[in-house]
């Protein structure tokens, strides 16, 4: 699932539990949490408290991703 899909999907559940992510902090947390484990490693760090930051920090990372594994496929 893309970054972009889980976030529709994120945003969407999240009006059924709005206690869940109740404050920004809380949002960025969880939606942290259902990132894949490798897009998780890299934003952890960077301790994003802006929810609409967080996904964009999570596109890119999604973006690189993609672009390193074609890259490594073309050097086959």
């Amino acid at each position: 699932m893309s970054v972009r899909e889980y976030k529709a999907k994120f945003t969407d559940i999240s009006r059924f539990a709005p206690f869940l992510v109740e404050s920004e902090h809380l949002r960025c947390l969880k939606f942290e949490k259902g990132l894949k484990n490798s897009m998780r490693r890299s934003l952890v760090a960077l301790r994003i408290q802006n929810f609409w930051d967080l996904v964009a920090a999570a596109t890119k990372v999604e973006q690189d991703n993609i672009a390193y594994h074609q890259s490594k496929e073309q050097e086959g």
